[in-house]
């Protein structure tokens, strides 16, 4: 336990340096997200912070191992040629905007190199599909869960919090369930947890700096790659529970979208949690929310897996809990102006 207490602190640590010194790196090269009508922030702000992320993340593993805390490295390290090159093609589109026709066949090929190279016999299914339509399905829920995970890092604070969550909640749940700690799945998420922790010191609001698609994007492939062991291990409902605010926010708004006939693949700012921001309410004070409703998801995770005859119950909390906490979000009031305000 205590060589686990180490490599968090250690990944941590390190993420938060490398991040601060990322600060003024990204800054003179002009690596910068500006404000837009579609923004949320004011004034220029560094993005890129994911760099300082999966360095941190790729010492910490270096340590894990030297400590054989990994019974199976290969997974672990079969991970990072999709994320060398997903965080090369995505820092490409932080610097000079990739277009979409370029990122997502690269996505696409990584992911179903990925799920036959890292799923390999397991199946997300548990047999009830023929092997070839048991993968299209992870690589489509793997594909999927990547680009929601990038969409929805749209204000200060939020995908760290999630990813946060997410890691601590697939950790707990694989020490319940699976006879022998630790694991890949238990090392990695205590490297993510550490990492984001460092990396959320400087995002956390107002932010001095972004995750950028380099750290969205591999977050998303990596956080994917751990909920889809998760449903291969019997525990599809921690996977749906976790990121259940992340799912819930992207895919209705996604499907409004489309109801409405707009341009759904075009970048936007009608995310339930971007709409209480421009109604007035701080990105503190809406990631704190979003914050408190993942905590209430973890436990009700962690209760579904020790008292499995209350799985569906807990589910139906876990959903209804979600949709109030966004609806409230959508039909949240707009802040009043001060009198003060007004006259100016």
């Amino acid at each position: 336990m205590l060589e686990f207490v180490i490599i968090l602190v250690c990944a941590a640590v390190m993420s938060y340096v490398l991040c601060f010194g990322l600060i003024a790196i990204l800054g003179r090269l002009r690596v910068v997200d500006k404000p837009s009508k579609r923004s949320n922030h004011d004034g220029t702000i560094p993005r890129g912070g994911g760099i300082g992320i999966l360095v941190a993340m790729g010492v910490s593993l270096l340590l894990a191992d030297y400590f054989s805390l990994v019974q199976d490295d290969a997974v672990i390290w079969n991970l990072f040629p999709g994320v060398a090159i997903l965080a090369v093609i995505s820092f490409l589109d932080d610097i000079f905007g990739a277009p979409v026709w370029l990122r997502l066949p690269v996505q696409a090929c990584v992911v179903v190199a990925s799920t036959h190279l890292l799923l390999g016999d397991l199946s997300i299914s548990h047999g009830e599909l023929p092997e070839w339509a048991d993968n299209a399905l992870a690589v489509l829920l793997w594909l999927w869960f990547i680009n929601l995970f990038n969409f929805m890092d749209g204000i200060d604070g939020i995908s760290a919090v999630q990813g946060i969550v997410i890691a601590l909640g697939v950790f707990l749940a694989a020490g319940l369930v699976l006879p022998v700690l630790p694991t890949e799945l238990g090392v990695l998420s205590i490297v993510i947890s550490g990492a984001l922790v460092g990396f959320l010191a400087w995002n956390w609001h107002p932010a001095k700096l972004f995750l950028g698609d380099v750290g969205s994007i591999t977050l998303g492939y990596i956080l994917g790659f751990q909920l889809l062991e998760l449903v291969a291990i019997g525990l599809w409902y921690v996977a749906l529970l976790l990121p259940m605010y992340y799912l819930a926010d992207a895919t209705y708004t996604l499907v409004r979208r489309m109801a409405r006939r707009e341009k759904f693949w075009h970048p936007h700012s009608n995310h339930a949690y971007q709409v209480a921001v421009r109604r007035g309410r701080s990105h503190a004070r809406v990631v704190s929310r979003i914050l408190l409703l993942n905590i209430v998801l973890l436990i009700l995770a962690i209760n579904a897996i020790i008292h499995p005859s209350l799985m569906w119950a807990l589910l139906v909390v876990g959903v209804g809990l979600t949709a109030l906490l966004t609806l409230r979000f959508l039909h949240i009031a707009p802040k009043k102006k001060s009198r003060k305000t007004s006259m100016l």
